[in-house]
């Protein structure tokens, strides 16, 4: 493995000297990322090995940034005048472009990261505001890492190698199935503000790196992602990471669809990362990366009731969802108000406080399959459902004892989809 990095290192050195001109007196060193990165003394290079690559797409996002003020790398033409070249690279095709060194320590390196969560979450912030007018052709896409879809990642549960963290992801996948992310607003995302990607100079953000994963989704993606990898950081609760939500909201404020949905994204980035890692190890791949800080992450945070959850990491938020009607006292007040004839099902009953699709929620946040209701066919709160019950709720709601045409078409609509003979 050393002499295959070392040939690949020599490829990227050649390149380069080649078209940038490029000579260390050092050997380069390779970066962390999807792609082929190679850090020189004062420029990396990046060579597009992804199918999902688009280092124009990159570009353009990192151009909107500069901008806006932000701090991000400059692409450096090449010796004919192009920042996009076409190499050849561990015999395949690829792009490669060279671009500015930024100052700073690695987030996930920094002595004292939490110091700079404040900063982190407000940069975030901005990079959203920055990119809230970009448009490109080509911002509407997906790859495997685009939080939406983790979803796409199902068939790899299996391929876990630990009981316990398999049944996490299962779980962190079900949850994230459970939250809509269609009413959270959407706009142009980093889609991976991560421990790696973020540079910190004395306490301050200096450098924003690393577009490949860009795409347009709900901002909240974005967040998730930075609060995942907050998380992974040794003695990092969701106390802590609060500051950092709290910091972004300052800036763009948290809607409640985006506060109930952050922490079931955060679990879901945790488990997008276990299955991608789990199916790459299968796979013999060469990126394989290791589950350890995201194994423990998900397991130590994966029995948190999400409502719990939401409250910690969104308590600096200025508009702020309170507390639930505790279960007990709801119990105590239906007992007082309503005959026993009317039963609750389970040992412990279910506090359900809105359904949408096939699913009914909890008051602590949990989502539950429903299985059990007359809704199934359609689903809670189908938009069309809803409308038709508005509709005729604002003309008329009695019963049969009236003659009435709407009952008599529903019942000829009913009994002409039915075997013949069953004809009432």
């Amino acid at each position: 493995m050393a002499s295959v990095q070392s040939d690949l290192l020599s490829q990227a050195a050649a390149i380069a000297a080649k078209h940038w001109g490029v000579v260390d007196a050092e050997a380069p060193t390779r970066l962390p990322g999807e792609n082929f990165n190679v850090r020189f003394d004062a420029a990396v290079l990046k060579i597009s090995v992804e199918a999902q690559a688009d280092p124009e797409l990159e570009d353009a996002v990192t151009a909107a940034l500069a901008d806006a003020g932000l701090p991000v790398a400059e692409t450096l033409p090449s010796t004919d005048g192009t920042t996009l070249v076409a190499v050849t690279f561990d015999d395949g095709s690829s792009t490669a472009r060279l671009l500015t060194r930024l100052p700073g320590t690695p987030w996930r390196e920094s002595d004292d990261a939490k110091a700079a969560y404040p900063a982190i979450g407000a940069a975030l912030a901005h990079v959203h505001l920055a990119l809230a007018d970009f448009k490109h052709e080509r911002a509407d896409r997906t790859h495997a890492w685009d939080l939406a879809q983790a979803q796409q990642h199902r068939a790899a549960i299996a391929l876990v190698n630990d009981a316990a963290l398999q049944q996490a992801v299962e779980y962190a996948l079900h949850l994230h199935a459970a939250y809509d992310l269609s009413d959270c607003p959407r706009g142009m995302l980093h889609g991976d503000f991560n421990d790696e990607n973020l540079l910190l100079e004395d306490g301050a953000i200096s450098g924003v790196l690393d577009l490949g994963d860009c795409l347009q989704g709900a901002l909240v993606q974005d967040i998730a992602i930075t609060v995942a990898y907050a998380l992974q950081h040794a003695n990092t609760s969701l106390a802590d990471a609060a500051a950092l939500v709290g910091a972004y909201d300052a800036i763009r404020p948290l809607t409640a669809d985006e506060q109930q949905a952050l922490f079931p994204l955060v679990l879901a980035r945790m488990a997008t990362s276990a299955c991608i890692a789990a199916q790459r190890s299968a796979d013999g791949a060469a990126n394989a990366t290791s589950l350890q800080s995201t194994s423990a992450a998900l397991l130590a945070h994966v029995e948190l009731a999400p409502r719990d959850a939401e409250l910690l990491l969104c308590a600096g938020c200025c508009v702020h969802r309170g507390p639930s009607l505790d279960a007990a006292a709801l119990f105590a007040a239906r007992r007082d108000s309503l005959p026993s004839v009317l039963s609750l099902s389970y040992s412990a009953p279910l506090h359900i406080v809105r359904g949408r699709g096939q699913f009914l929620y909890a008051a602590d946040g949990r989502p539950y399959l429903d299985l059990v209701n007359n809704v199934c066919h359609v689903g809670h709160c189908h938009p069309h459902v809803v409308r038709a019950l508005a509709t005729q709720a604002q003309r008329l709601n009695t019963n049969t004892r009236y003659l009435h045409a709407g009952v008599v078409e529903y019942a000829k609509r009913l009994t002409d989809s039915m075997p013949k003979g069953l004809d009432t």
